[in-house]
């Protein structure tokens, strides 16, 4: 066993374990983000009642939407383009690039803020429309603080240590949880005061990432712009930009109507308490992703810098053994969830929601097919075929859809289930097979006949 043991540790490699410890800094940031994100709802609901609970999940998650829209999918762009950059110490585009992309996406933000604003204010209860300014001036710092930390929180895991920008994800949720206590163990049981933390904590964390990316910007440059870079910048950059970022906007939006869209598209079809329990299935099965979520962050800056490098051998090995942790990670949660479905429904949900087990054994198929191939959508983003990757998620999306419309009238609750893992699978496979047609290998780590036994094929270079 020690053999076999010694064999797959020298088949990963030392940079490669770097990829499973720095995934366990993100998942850790992640899970204190869940848990304190849990703590701060306990207090808000048993403190501040039900009305303040709605408002602040619907001001949160209009933040995070927000956040993600107006940043144009320039996030993405500068965790590519700021990894490389930060690999030559090429400080000076680094800066020049992080500032243009957040100066643009900034002034979209202004520019949506109005009509966005305007929508959520129509929910208010009567709490927040006494406090009418008050509230709108909550929700603005809330939804200008998202579209900051969102591209500030992009730049700084091409920039920063893994342990540095993981912080990052419990931050917004630790300091409005303790803000929530604090304010509770002093008496102030207001209901504007959950928005308040809420506001509190985003734009202290937003400001935090911000100057610590500033910080490692303000570094000597080793290069300065040619006077070639300096007329292509003056261009119109703003529109050059938009250019760049809007197919990582469409892979990105066309992954959330993947995910998202078809149980939309599901409320129309099933009654409400269908609806109610398939959402719950679906939360539970997203669980089977959380280790290539973790696992993606980390390699996204790995893979961008060794395609400038063009090490390409590196970059199909790299590739290969992140897909094994992804596998050998995913799987033994995926069937732990499948095992024990109905105690862990039961458990969260209760005897009302005894249907979703069967429901989550399907959507359990669909994270398998992630965990296989969900490692070549940070292959084809930073290898510089986000349009492809943007086109396969978009079709992807619409077999989602369609098949929700054509699946739920025959099969009822399981109908949208079954169109989500024919899309998944669909998206994996056909990312597997534009990959080997493109570099000529296939990129999904698999055994060999003899039980672990590891080792790499040719990979038709």
């Amino acid at each position: 066993m020690r053999s076999r043991i010694n064999r797959l540790l020298s088949y990963l490699g030392r940079p490669h374990l770097s990829i499973a410890l720095d995934s366990i800094y993100v998942m850790l940031g992640r899970i204190l983000a869940i848990v304190f994100g849990f703590v701060m709802t306990v207090v808000v609901a048993r403190v501040y009642g039900p009305e303040a609970t709605g408002l602040l999940a619907l001001i949160n998650s209009s933040g995070i939407i927000f956040g993600t829209i107006t940043s144009l999918g320039l996030g993405t762009y500068l965790v590519k383009q700021l990894s490389i950059y930060s690999l030559h110490h090429d400080w000076g585009r680094a800066r020049d690039t992080f500032s243009r992309a957040f100066a643009v996406s900034l002034v979209f933000a202004m520019l949506a803020l109005l009509p966005t604003v305007a929508i959520l204010s129509s929910r208010f209860p009567a709490f927040a429309d006494q406090h009418f300014a008050l509230s709108v001036l909550y929700i603005v710092a809330i939804l200008i603080g998202r579209n900051i930390l969102t591209l500030s929180f992009d730049a700084s895991r091409g920039l920063l240590s893994t342990a540095r920008f993981s912080a990052l994800f419990a931050a917004p949720s630790f300091l409005g949880s303790l803000l929530l206590i604090l304010a509770a163990s002093f008496g102030l049981k207001h209901e504007m005061t959950p928005l308040a933390a809420l506001a509190v904590g985003i734009c202290l964390t937003s400001i935090l990432s911000w100057i610590a990316v500033s910080k490692i910007l303000s570094s000597p440059s080793k290069n300065v712009l040619s006077a070639e870079e300096l007329s292509e910048r003056s261009q119109n950059p703003p529109l050059g930009l938009i250019r760049i970022g809007l197919p990582f906007l469409v892979a990105n939006g066309a992954a959330l109507l993947v995910t998202e869209g078809h149980i939309v598209v599901a409320g129309f079809l099933l009654s409400a308490g269908d609806l109610g329990i398939y959402s719950a299935s679906a939360r539970i099965a997203v669980v089977g992703g959380f280790v290539l979520t973790s696992i993606v962050y980390v390699a996204q800056k790995d893979i961008a810098r060794l395609t400038n490098l063009e090490n390409i051998d590196e970059l199909v090995i790299y590739t290969r053994r992140a897909s094994l942790l992804v596998s050998g990670l995913s799987f033994p949660l995926i069937l732990t969830i499948f095992l024990f479905r109905e105690d862990i429904v039961n458990l969260i949900f209760g005897p009302p929601f005894a249907d979703a087990a069967s429901i989550l054994s399907v959507l359990l198929v669909g994270q398998i097919s992630q965990a296989l191939f969900g490692i070549t959508n940070p292959y084809l983003t930073m290898t510089g075929s986000q349009i492809l990757l943007s086109r396969v998620v978009g079709i992807a999306a619409v077999l989602a859809v369609s098949l929700t419309l054509l699946l739920t009238p025959v099969l009822g609750v399981l109908g949208p289930a079954v169109a989500l893992v024919v899309a998944q699978f669909f998206w994996g496979v056909t990312n597997l097979a534009l990959i080997r047609l493109r570099d000529g290998f296939w990129l999904l780590w698999y055994p060999s006949l003899h039980l672990f036994s590891w080792k790499l094929r040719d990979h038709g270079r």
